[in-house]
């Protein structure tokens, strides 16, 4: 979704200048900010454990393909994250970002952090 609002505001910002492209951007994004802040929606699983990683291991977090099931136009991807060799946590997906998130989100309650 982040990539599809990034879309419309830069075709808005080509169309009709930088005053709507920020008239939107204030109106949709930065008058939510405080809740957006409050209840932590800008931190994503995959940050919020690549940042722990890196503070209490000194490592940061791979992530590898374990199984791709279904026919093309429908895949589940299970996807694998590492710290180093040790296989932390997996997650599955309809994309490889999906399963990538879930992962990271598994493996934060893993570890507690």
């Amino acid at each position: 979704m982040a990539n599809a609002f990034e879309a419309v505001v830069g075709a808005l910002y080509l169309d009709q200048g930088i005053e709507a492209a920020s008239e939107l951007v204030n109106r949709l994004v930065i008058s939510r900010l405080p809740y957006i802040l409050e209840h932590e929606l800008h931190l994503d699983p995959k940050s919020s454990f690549q940042e722990a990683a890196q503070e209490k291991a000194s490592i940061t977090p791979t992530y590898r393909v374990l199984s791709e099931i279904g026919p093309d136009h429908s895949k589940v991807f299970t996807i694998g994250v590492y710290l180093g060799d040790e296989l932390v946590a997996s997650g599955t997906g309809a994309s490889k970002q999906e399963g990538e998130e879930a992962a990271a989100r598994a493996a934060l309650v893993k570890k507690s952090w």
